[in-house]
């Protein structure tokens, strides 16, 4: 039996910050949520991924109320909030990026809206870039075969500057009347969770080596309740987090994640069809890579660049082969 005293002391938010070399952007995050102080409410779980920026040590040494979880090798993000979440003992969760700012009063007013409406399995609240601009990427639609060809082909050049396109395949509209807006999916950025809706939807999947976790956790989340957008409260999230765009990795990475959804929720003529598409993209960007190296048409550092993004999706593609065959098709 709970005494009233175990009920006074467990918090109501367990807040969990995924860190991996970011050891700057963490000691903001946790400056704004208050952690060096008692903040009534809130616990905070920092899982860091084997950093080597000296993360943990400074963390421990500045937030002695910080609950630290020093993972002997990066467990990726997923995995981090995973073990977040085991350890968590809040009637919500936060999960946040170590590149977000929110205030302890914004992350308890996720709860009340969260308490207030039984309903709802996620709620975050509106994420905006530091210099004010509202970040509408971060609240997409979900992935599908025209979002894909549009957004993810050399038609994204042109795609992106149509807004029509944009917000009929990507972009959920957040321009609608009322505080609480239903949407298909929430930013892993900075969510809350009930518990109830984790314990019914289970943890993260660790398939996802990275990208697409947190769509597929929202997909699931979903048979549980609603996703919500509470546009009364709001954070800043610097957008980036520890990889740059400049890494050729990225590529390869993101579209073998995409993949695996696509396995998991579409069709199997849809997860073919979106194979067939990316490996043909590869194969001929590859060939017309070499045709310029030969005739010296671009840059030779931008060609290996190339060169490297593609060989990295397939054999990122070939490592995680066996995702795919141990994963049921919904």
């Amino acid at each position: 039996m709970t005494s009233s005293t175990d009920s006074e002391r467990r918090p109501v938010v367990s807040a969990v910050v995924v860190n991996w070399n970011m050891r700057e952007h963490t000691l903001a995050c946790l400056d704004f949520l208050g952690a060096a102080g008692d903040t009534p409410g809130i616990e905070v779980i920092v899982v860091d991924n084997a950093s080597s920026d000296g993360s943990v040590e400074e963390i421990r040494a500045r937030y002695p109320g910080v609950t630290v979880v020093a993972n002997q090798s990066n467990r990726m993000f997923a995995g981090g909030v995973n073990d977040g979440l085991r350890r968590g003992a809040g009637s919500f969760f936060l999960i946040l990026n170590p590149d977000v700012l929110i205030t302890p009063a914004t992350v308890m007013g996720l709860a009340r809206t969260a308490e207030a409406h039984p309903h709802i399995a996620g709620v975050s609240p509106l994420l905006y870039y530091p210099d004010g601009r509202l970040q509408r990427s971060f609240f997409p639609r979900w992935p599908g075969v025209f979002q894909t060809l549009l957004f993810l082909s050399p038609a994204s050049v042109v795609a992106w500057k149509i807004p029509f396109l944009r917000r009929r395949f990507f972009e959920f509209p957040l321009d609608t009347e009322g505080p609480l807006l239903p949407v298909e999916q929430l930013p892993g950025a900075c969510m809350l969770v009930p518990r109830r809706a984790v314990e019914t939807a289970g943890f993260m999947d660790e398939q996802f080596t990275l990208y697409y976790e947190d769509v597929d956790w929202c997909l699931r989340l979903t048979q549980t309740g609603l996703l919500m957008v509470d546009k009364s409260l709001s954070a800043i999230h610097y957008a980036g987090g520890s990889h740059s765009l400049k890494e050729a990795w990225l590529y390869g990475r993101f579209r073998v994640s995409l993949l695996l959804f696509f396995w998991k929720h579409h069709s199997r003529a849809a997860f073919l069809f979106l194979k067939g598409f990316f490996f043909s993209l590869v194969y001929v960007s590859r060939a017309w890579g070499r045709c310029q190296t030969v005739l010296r048409l671009r840059d030779r550092e931008r060609l290996e660049f190339d060169r490297k993004k593609y060989d990295f999706f397939l054999n990122e593609f070939s490592a995680r082969r066996s995702s795919f065959v141990s994963h049921t098709r919904g």
